[in-house]
Order: C-alpha cells, then structure tokens, then sequence
C-alpha cells in the first residue's frame, strides 16, 4: 500500500528496506543473523521490482563496501551520529549526522519555567554533570542528546540563560557552516584534482514534534532557528567557503546545471579599528556541478586573527550570487563590540526591514512579540555602512518585531501594521456535474492519532462520521519513524523516577477506568479487575 501510494511523490529518490540493520549487527552482535534480512533482501525488493520499477532499492542504510559503515562505498551515518567519520574527512555519501542544539529563547520560555531556565550555581564539567549547559536543561534532552553538543567552547562562557542558549545555537550553526563547506568542496585544499569525493550529504534532522532541546533546526512551536538559517545559506545553490590551515583559500561551489561567471570581492574587516584593511576584486568563471579555488590570502601576509574574511560573490549583473563571512579565529578569543548602534526601520507596505550598523554586529536576530512570525534570513552577522534587507514572509496585522545582537544588549523594536487586505468575492461555475458518493456530519481529514481520536468522539455522540487517510494506514506519526519514540522518552525523562512511576501508574488506571465506563461496568481499581480486562 505504501508503494501504491507513494510511488507518484516526485521527491522520493529511492525505496530502503531499514535502517541501521547491518550496523547494530555489526556493532553490537556480530555473531548473530541480521533482523529481518529475509525480509529486506527477498520481500522488499520483489514488491519494489514489481510495483515501482524504475526507482532504486537499498536494503538498509548505512551499508555497503567492506562494513557497514565504510565512508569509501556505500552510504555511512557517520561516528556517532556526529558529522565527524574517523579516517575520513571527506565520506562518499554521508546520509545521518547531527549535532544538538536548543530550540529559539521564545521557544526555551515556553518549554521551561524560570527556575529551569536558570538555577543558581556553576556548569563545570564534572563527573556528575558531563555537559555544558545548566542541569536542568537535561531532562529536557532525549537519548543524551545533550552529549552531542556543537563546539560550545569556542563560545565565551554564558552568564543568563539568554547568553547560554546563544551560545549552544551559534555552536550549531558553525559546525553546520564548516562541516557542509567542506563536503560541498569535496576535496583537500591541497589536491589538484576537481573531482569531489563527496557526492551527498543529509542533516538529521529537520524539526521537533516536542518541545525539547535535540538535533532539529525547526523547533516545536515551528521556530527556525540559528542553524535552520545557517543550513540555508550553506546549501544553496553557489555557495563560497573559506578555507584556514597553511593557506587561507576562498572556494566557490556551483551546484547548478549552468556555467557561472561574474566577480568575487574578497576584504578583511578589523573589529577594533572598524574598518576594512584589505580588498580586492578578481574575475572568475565555474563550470556546472564543480568547485574551484578562487584564490588565497597569501599576498596579504601576516593576517592578524580579530580581522574577518569577507567575500561576496557577484555576477556579471552585479546580483548578489553567494555571500559568506568568516572569522579567522573562535569567537570567545574575538574583541566584538559591545555597542553597535544597530537601527532597523519598517515598512509593512512592501513587507520588509531595513536594518543597518555602526559596528560590526554579530549575530543579529530578529523575532516578534508572538509565533506568528517569520523572515527569509536571521540570525546574520551585518558589516557597518551596509544596509540588511530582510523580507518578512508571515506576520499577523499589527504588533512589534524586536532586533538584537549577541552582545550588544540594546534591543531595538519597530511598530508592525499592515493594512486590511480588500476581499473580493468570486464564484466558480461548475461546467461538469461532479457526483457525490458519500453524505456525512463529520469529515475528518488525517487518520493521525489526533484524527482517529475526533472520529471515535463524532461517531460516539452520533454523528455520521466519515474518516479520509491519504496513506494505506492510520496511526499518523505514531506508527511512522521515530518521533514518538523520542516524545515519550523525553515524557518519562522530564521527571524523576518516583514522580514517573506516579505518573504512568496514574495513566493505567484512568484507561482503564474509561474503558469501563464506556461498558457501563463500575470504575472500580483492583488488581483483580486488571488481569481480568481485555484490551
């Protein structure tokens, strides 16, 4: 039914039979049978053969080459999970990775009340605390999740709980930006050839279905946050990266079908002295699918490490094509200052900010007085003397959006009002009779846990309902990948383990209490009653 179904979806690339089959054989019991194998090396392939037969099938992921998890062949998840493949910097094609980082400061004072936001005392790694966000931000992290932070050292140490939560994201963030320009080079700095190694690479994973602080850039309440837009710029279509080891090089990605030719402007921008110190313009032509290295910082010379690599990469119509901004040093080493004199100015009309400096500001991000916004780009370093202009896609009708920088605690606001869009009225005229098969009270559309729920409850107080899936089975998430899974340990995680105890004995006992009620049968707990229940 799933192939029926789906087979159609112009975005599936290719069916898998499982996930991780071979690795946890591999790793954990490698004497014993692959589960399932039968399954997905005889069942599997001959329905895909026979109903889709013109798309790939793979047994499992990751699989292939000498083990399962050989980043020279095949497809790997990585070590750990984690972007990092030991002995090779450059996989074939590297399908799960991750790092962890927490959702939005909005979203962290939704999920959290103020004393887990903040409790008194240190974060010191200890045997007891391993990890470098506050303790009680913990039980809020599913699977350790919190083992897998970003590099939060790079970051200056977090004094309010506003400070930590930059500090995690940003971590994200930059991981994301050194590690996908990496594979999108595909190649050592130091190789001549243009061939990449790397053909793919999949982040784990896109968004939340419960408020927790764990590997997706789209939290919960559907915030994007720092790394959704870092993870934007950095899997765009042309993308420019920056290169420090022997040599500081400057890489163009073009992942387009056509060849690509305009201008770079490279400089170098001193955060103490506020100014650009170096810059230059050089020509360049990349053909399609490829990587080339523009040029290197070399004939500047010594290069001292609170200056920032700026490059813009043009066409030949002057557009904007890619534009990246590097440090040459980590964060909590660099002098940003403290005032930037940061300005924003509205227009609704026309749905965009207008936002500029005085100093350089690091990491300014944007956010309203609800949910109900959203912005084409955020969380962007902003150079002096330019001018930022960011779309606003969603907003409600009036109310305040907020700008600030990540140490400048100045928050600048603006006034949002849009005028009243004119409704106008129009009318389809039906040129063909469409027939009507079925009559009901009550369409639910989506046989998720919440759909199959509404249905039971209409059809119970006497409705005709009528139920509509577009999958061959209900069950919605809860019987699809691994979001239930990791929003249940995340329920029995945020208590202790009396209180969890508590709490799910307390959940036994009302099922069965109302399943007793719908039996007309007494609501009476017993022991006895419990082993004489039928589900």
């Amino acid at each position: 039914m799933l192939l029926r179904t789906r087979k159609h979806h112009p975005c599936i690339a290719l069916w898998c039979g499982g996930n991780e089959l071979y690795l946890a054989q591999e790793y954990q019991h490698p004497e014993a049978p692959v589960y399932g194998e039968k399954i997905i090396r005889e069942v599997f392939p001959e329905v895909c053969a026979r109903l889709d037969p013109h798309r790939l099938y793979y047994p499992s992921s990751p699989c292939g080459g000498s083990f399962a998890n050989d980043p020279q062949c095949g497809d790997t998840h990585g070590y750990t999970h984690l972007w990092f493949v030991p002995g090779r910097a450059y996989p074939h094609f590297l399908s799960e990775n991750c790092r962890v980082s927490t959702p939005t400061w909005q979203s962290m004072n939704q999920m959290m009340t103020p004393d887990e936001l903040w409790e008194e005392g240190t974060y010191a790694l200890t045997a007891h605390h391993p990890c470098e966000i506050p303790e009680s931000w913990m039980k809020h992290t599913p699977n350790e999740g919190w083992l897998k932070l970003g590099p939060v050292e790079h970051y200056r140490d977090a004094e309010t709980p506003q400070e930590m939560v930059y500090r995690v994201c940003a971590a994200h963030a930059e991981y994301i930006h050194e590690q996908v320009g990496r594979f999108r080079r595909g190649r050592a700095p130091w190789e001549n050839s243009d061939i990449r190694h790397t053909n793919g690479h999949l982040l784990w994973r896109l968004n939340e279905n419960s408020n927790v602080i764990s590997f997706g850039v789209v939290d919960y309440f559907l915030q994007p946050g720092h790394a959704y837009y870092e993870m934007k710029r950095c899997y765009a279509p042309v993308f420019a990266s920056v290169t420090l080891d022997d040599h500081a090089g400057i890489y163009l990605t073009n992942d387009t079908t056509r060849t690509i030719a305009g201008t770079v402007e490279v400089s170098l921008f001193h955060l103490v002295k506020n100014v650009r110190t170096h810059q230059m313009e050089l020509p360049f032509t990349i053909e399609p699918d490829a990587t080339a290295r523009l040029c290197t910082l070399d004939e500047w010379g010594q290069i001292r490490k609170e200056q920032i690599v700026c490059v813009r990469v043009l066409d030949k119509r002057r557009t904007l094509l890619a534009e990246t901004i590097q440090p040459l040093d980590i964060e909590r080493r660099l002098p940003y200052p403290q005032q930037v004199g940061l300005s924003m100015i509205a227009s609704a009309d026309t749905d965009t900010l207008l936002l500029r400096c005085e100093h350089y500001a690091r990491c300014v991000s944007l956010h309203g007085d609800g949910f109900d916004y959203l912005f084409d780009d955020n969380f962007f370093d902003l150079l002096p003397g330019e001018t930022k202009c960011i779309r606003v896609l969603r907003s409600p009708s009036s109310g305040v959006i907020y700008a600030e920088t990540a140490y400048d605690q100045t928050i600048v606001s603006c006034q949002w009002k849009k005028e009243k869009e004119k409704m106008t009225t129009q009318f389809l005229t039906e040129t063909v009779t469409t027939p009507v098969n079925y009559n009901c009270d009550v369409l639910v559309c989506g046989g998720g846990t919440a759909g199959v729920t509404a249905a039971l409850a209409a059809a119970r107080n006497g409705a005709k309902t009528m139920l509509v899936e577009h999958g061959g089975y209900v069950g919605g998430t809860l019987v699809n990948g691994a979001g239930p899974l990791h929003s249940f340990f995340n329920l029995y995680h945020a208590y202790p383990k009396r209180e969890s105890i508590r709490s799910f004995a307390a959940l036994r006992r009302r099922l069965l209490k109302n399943c007793k009620r719908a039996e007309n049968q007494p609501a009476t707990w017993s022991k006895s009653a419990a082993a004489t229940t039928t589900p």
